[in-house]
């Protein structure tokens, strides 16, 4: 039997190292071929209706974001498997409370617009259904969804946010519902309206794949604003965004006006 001598021990093990290396990077190739970033992200067609009670029911600990994006992707996951049932769900947690808390982008417009994005790669098509489901938001009176077995009986005030920033629409709610944004009666508020998002989503994408492109437009008072400060007046181009110019800035022309 012949002797290993000590640079043969640690040549030996080079080789042996070197063998298990390539085999994890192989191993990692091969589970590529079947992983999430490669597999086809189809959508196929929910109802809206269950999507919402689904968004509802799974709000509790988990929050806005997870909660429209799981109600929307987790029905295909369970309908089709991979590359569905992939995903990283418990991810999505973040996009409570506008962003870890921070008051941010509501967390149901991010669930839903990440699911938006995760079906449609065509950039200028997901901007479009996008900013038609942020447009409905800011314009509608919410929450409209009623769940069959609700966590508070109370009737849950609507309001109509014009803003789709977490701490703007919660405390415009706040204030029409006359209480505070850790009061249980808020927390109903955001559940109904993560399934009203959800829903929302879904009936986008339903036409969507039915090769249906939901239109959008600026309200009225921001396409006047946009006037002078679109693109085509150069020298006041100082603004690019398709949000409610009001709900921010109320009228900036007015003396008192401090940006």
């Amino acid at each position: 039997m012949a002797r290993l001598n000590r640079r043969g021990l640690f040549k030996a093990a080079g080789i042996a190292g070197a063998g298990y290396v390539a085999s994890v990077f192989t191993g990692f190739a091969s589970a590529g071929s079947d992983s999430p970033s490669t597999a086809p992200w189809i959508y196929h067609p929910l109802d809206a209706d269950h999507t919402a009670s689904l968004a509802y029911e799974i709000y509790p600990g988990r929050g806005c974001m997870y909660s429209v994006f799981k109600s929307i992707v987790g029905q295909l996951a369970d309908n089709f498997g991979a590359p569905y049932n992939q995903f990283p769900f418990d991810m999505l947690q973040y996009g409570h409370g506008g962003a870890g808390s921070y008051g941010s982008l509501c967390g149901t417009l991010n669930g839903g617009a990440a699911a938006i994005g995760l079906f449609c790669n065509d950039k200028k098509t997901s901007d479009q259904m996008i900013s038609h489901l942020f447009k409905w938001y800011e314009e509608s009176e919410l929450p409209v969804f009623v769940p069959e077995k609700p966590l508070i009986e109370d009737e849950i005030p609507t309001v109509i946010t014009e803003s789709v920033i977490c701490h703007a629409s919660i405390s415009r709610w706040c204030m029409k519902a006359a209480c505070s944004p850790d009061d249980p009666m808020r927390t109903e508020r955001c559940m109904r309206l993560s399934a009203d998002i959800a829903a929302k989503t879904v009936e986008i994408l339903n036409a969507y794949a039915d090769k249906h492109v939901v239109a959008f437009a600026l309200d009225a008072k921001s396409e006047e604003c946009m006037t002078c400060h679109g693109k085509e007046e150069a020298k006041m181009y100082k603004s690019k965004a398709k949000t409610s110019c009001g709900s921010c800035h109320g009228d900036p022309h007015v003396p008192a006006f401090q940006p």
